[in-house]
């Protein structure tokens, strides 16, 4: 089933395409997870790439990743039948063998394995396809698909699922998940494949329901009480993220494991909600007394119950990090979720709270922390064309921070038509001021693009009154949260007879020059002459790109002849008495 023999022959090696899994290849440390969710209102099925590492890396220097091959298994009902598979990413096979029916496959009958499910394995063309950047924990869509009914949950096919051992003993059939990229390969090519495909990521999909919750805590306000204890006030946002409604909704926090020994710890009053529901009078965050809830209260689709508490804390200094969870019913199924720091349960807006999972930060020592993020809207404009810059500075410490100003320094070829945000700002300076813990400001530019070739915006945090945890104001050390920088580029043009000269900044070393993404034999020096039109870019080893990525630099060739020598001419030789010569 699987295409990994015509993967390996497009990579110039020999492997069967009966992999055994029990005989798999080695993993590759940049592994990946598959997902799968439903939308109710299209009754169309979404299968998504969950990366656990970033582009570029170590095994591939492309801002993009690149998937040769891959192979997506499903478990679905006995009587679902996949239908319409459309690509997103990739080509993925239209028409899948549905697999599992011992009556049909007799040499399964012998096999341990859920033969009242049905399996589908459905398998990427060995196409090298750009699946566009890899972040950790952002999901990539490959393919949809629609079923015939509902008829129950569709899930993921483990790699541990019984079937994937059955088909294999019955039919020779490997029919395990995988997935296949340049960054799960060694670089230098010409190398096994390494399988990067461990495990499924999120619940299975529901087809005659959407039952799901998710859960958000934050850090309100720290107070020192000038003691040795501090008053730590939370928030937990649990809201129903699906499309029914949720019974026995609980939230849970073990507040003894957030601050250990030597801290100490004590409840200040009790929880509150928002809606008022019933709460449970005796949590104390410790042993069996973890629910804040009396487990009680029913979740309407979009709704939300807003808990808060305060913690007083006894600790010199540290940092701490706390996880809370919620969970809700649904016919006799429970839903969970574990907490994400903020007061959004799905910050990066997939639909799925599940892949966001980070615990909310405490730090006992009054600093701020604030970070700044750049991002420019369109890298790859035209000359004249208008792009905006949007400036995000973010308060992630735990207490206000105030008298904050941003410089930034926008190059000579782009020119500032106009600005709008939080805040004033003059060219050169955003006067922001106060930013509440957990708040962001934002400004964004207007700018014209008025010359040829790559750009880069600056930003960079340039006063603060209180210390941040981890930046220094205005001291121009780019791996600091508080500095930021993107990019654009817009083509050069090159003339037929042109050549156009390309230079790295002084002081990088080990260049290596690359066009339209392949390396350039022998260009390793700091500069590059280019005659032709294309898509450069260069590595060194002592530098990164900006956090935002690279710009290219794209050279494009255009007619460079002035009109008035274009003129066709016809020039005939003649003899000096006058007449003609061919």
């Amino acid at each position: 089933m699987r295409y990994s023999g015509l993967f390996l022959a497009a990579m110039g090696l020999i492997l069967s395409n009966f992999l055994s899994p029990i005989c798999a290849q080695t993993l590759s440390p940049n592994t990946v997870k598959y997902k799968l969710t439903y939308n109710k209102g299209t009754e169309v099925y979404t299968v998504w790439v969950h990366p656990d590492y970033n582009t570029p890396n170590a095994n591939n220097s492309n801002t993009n990743e690149f998937s040769a091959t891959a192979q997506v298994s499903l478990k679905v009902p006995r009587q679902f039948v996949i239908q319409n598979i459309t690509d997103i990413n990739g080509f993925w096979e239209k028409s899948p063998r549905k697999l599992g029916d011992p009556v049909v496959e007799p040499a399964l009958a012998s096999e341990t394995y859920d033969s009242t499910a049905r399996y589908y394995a459905i398998g990427k063309a060995p196409i090298e396809s750009n699946l566009g950047k890899f972040t950790v924990g952002d999901s990539v869509a490959l393919f949809t698909f629609k079923g015939n009914s509902c008829f129950g949950p569709v899930s993921i096919l483990t790699p541990q699922d019984p079937f994937v051992q059955a088909a294999f003993n019955a039919s020779s059939l490997n029919v395990s998940g995988s997935f296949y990229s340049r960054s799960g390969q060694p670089a230098g090519g010409n190398v096994i494949p390494l399988e990067q495909f461990i495990a499924k990521k999120g619940p299975d999909a529901f087809c005659d329901d959407n039952a799901q919750i998710g859960v958000a805590k934050r850090v309100v306000s720290l107070v020192n009480n000038n003691n040795g204890s501090y008053d730590v006030a939370f928030e937990i946002r649990a809201t129903n993220t699906g499309s029914v409604i949720l019974t026995n909704v609980q939230l849970f926090d073990t507040l003894s494991k957030t601050f250990p020994s030597p801290a100490t710890f004590s409840l200040v009053g009790g929880v509150t909600t928002t809606p008022a529901v019933p709460v449970n009078a005796s949590f104390t965050g410790t042993g069996s007394s973890t629910s804040l809830l009396a487990g009680s209260s029913t979740l309407a689709a979009g709704a939300s119950i807003v808990a808060t508490f305060t913690v007083r804390v006894v600790a010199a200094s540290g940092s701490f990090q706390n996880t809370a969870w919620a969970e809700g019913t649904f016919n006799d199924r429970k839903v969970r979720d574990k907490s994400t720091d903020g007061n959004n349960a799905d910050p990066d807006g997939n639909g799925d709270p599940g892949d966001n999972e980070v615990p909310t930060p405490i730090t006992i020592n009054q600093n701020a922390d604030v970070a700044l993020f750049v991002n420019i809207n369109n890298k790859l404009p035209q000359v004249n064309d208008v792009v905006t810059i949007k400036v995000v500075v973010k308060n992630q410490g735990q207490t206000i921070a105030t008298g904050v100003l941003v410089k930034d320094a926008l190059p000579a070829g782009l020119d500032l038509t106009g600005s709008s945000g939080d805040g004033s700002y003059t060219a050169g300076t955003w006067t922001i001021g106060t930013i509440a813990v957990g708040d962001s400001a934002e400004l964004f530019l207007t700018i014209k693009v008025v010359s040829m070739g790559v750009q880069y915006y600056t930003a960079e945090v340039s006063a603060m009154n209180e210390p941040d945890v981890d930046s220094n104001p205005n001291n121009g050390v780019e791996t600091e949260d508080d500095f930021s920088r993107d990019c654009l580029s817009a083509p050069i043009t090159l003339c037929s007879s042109q050549a156009v000269e390309l230079s790295v900044p002084a002081g990088f070393t080990n260049t290596q020059w690359f066009k339209n993404g392949t390396p350039i034999p022998n260009a390793n020096a700091d500069k590059l002459t280019v005659t032709t039109a294309g898509s450069y870019t260069f590595t060194t080893t002592n530098t990164t790109c900006p956090a935002n990525g690279c710009c290219p630099i794209i050279v494009e060739e255009v007619d460079c002849c002035p009109v008035q020598i274009c003129v066709p001419v016809v020039i005939t030789r003649t003899k000096r008495g006058g007449s003609k010569q061919p």
